[in-house]
């Protein structure tokens, strides 16, 4: 299948990367929330900082100015507001209409029902950004290890895969995975790692891996996810990437002060690329917004507790992230003691 009319859906922080690396080839509409970012990006084009600059004409407009309907929706706006979006999604959707779910969680889930699984496919980001204004977005990671991982729900999905991946890869490299949810679980285990616990200790995700505490804490987060994965099913696959291939469930099932130290430097390593980025969450919080926390560790704690796998370390990180959400907290708050004494506790 070609699609002729593409939209992104959420043209944030990612969605303006995108949005410029795919218009340099061919026409895509970016989907934004006002009017002033759809005219910012209008008259400046988008304009990406940061580890990679460029400034790329594009064409936005507002989600209640669409007009007709689209082939393939890249979806990228917050689980927070899939009730408005994915509503005006299906306003502009004929029968065969595929949307492309970039966001952070799992959030197959909710566009299927409304699109069907056969329609439904995953590319989870494995790159970052910061907004930094209006039509302005800082890229984060290090350029040589972005990239997209792509699957489908279904089998009968799998014919939209080519065409999908042939557009993502006017930006970056594309993998593709016969096992989208071990996929999905992967990204949220990257997700849950940095984002959560960057957000809960109110800093960068350099913050976390310059701190023996915080960097511990990321540890335990990401053998609990692998936890409740398994219990529910799901066995995360190992994970291609530009430093090589990583095997979650190997580097994270620690038993050991000595294996749970290895586990603690690859999490330096392995996002020491991305060292100067700020979490969505974090970022949201900071503009008085609703965060993804329940998009993402908070299902790893829901997932747990489902399965009786016990997750001490997502639960506070959920704990305090929505303390700091109702304000009960301060946003850039670190709340070390809160840390130390959960991983005196579960050592």
């Amino acid at each position: 299948m070609t699609f002729e009319r593409i939209a992104i859906m959420g043209a944030g922080s990612l969605g303006i990367i995108l949005g410029a690396y795919i218009s340099q080839q061919r026409q895509v509409d970016l989907i934004v929330g006002s009017k002033s970012t759809a005219d910012a990006l209008n008259t400046n084009g988008a304009q990406v900082v940061g580890n990679i600059e460029m400034t790329v004409p594009v064409h936005a407009l507002r989600s209640e100015d669409m007009e007709g309907n689209y082939d393939m929706f890249l979806y990228l706006v917050k689980q927070t507001v899939n009730d408005i979006a994915i509503p005006q999604m299906l306003a502009h959707s004929h029968d065969q209409t595929v949307v492309c779910t970039l966001q952070n969680g799992v959030p197959e889930l909710a566009v299927s029902e409304a699109f069907g699984p056969d329609r439904t496919i995953g590319a989870p980001v494995l790159w970052g950004a910061t907004s930094v204004g209006q039509g302005i977005s800082r890229f984060t990671t290090d350029p040589e290890e972005k990239n997209f991982v792509l699957g489908s729900m279904t089998p009968a999905g799998s014919k939209y895969l080519p065409d999908i991946k042939t557009i993502l890869e006017m930006m970056c490299p594309v993998f593709v995975s016969d096992d989208l949810m071990a996929l999905r679980w992967a990204k949220l285990l990257i997700n849950a790692v940095m984002s959560g616990t960057s957000t809960a200790i109110g800093g960068s995700f350099g913050d976390v891996l310059d701190s023996d505490w915080a960097s511990e804490s990321a540890a335990y987060v990401s053998r609990e996810c692998i936890r409740a994965a398994e219990a529910s099913g799901v066995v995360i696959s190992p994970f291609d990437y530009e430093g090589g291939r990583c095997d979650f469930n190997e580097t994270f099932e620690f038993d050991s002060a000595e294996t749970k130290q290895l586990a603690v430097d690859f999490i330096r390593k392995f996002w020491n690329g991305a060292r100067m980025s700020e979490a969505s969450m974090r970022q949201d919080l900071q503009k008085g917004r609703r965060c993804e926390i329940d998009a993402i560790n908070g299902i790893v704690a829901a997932t747990g507790k489902k399965h009786g796998v016990s997750t001490p370390m997502n639960d506070l990180i959920v704990e305090i992230v929505k303390a700091k959400q109702t304000g009960t907290i301060p946003v850039d708050a670190s709340c070390e003691e809160r840390f130390k004494a959960k991983l005196t506790e579960i050592r």
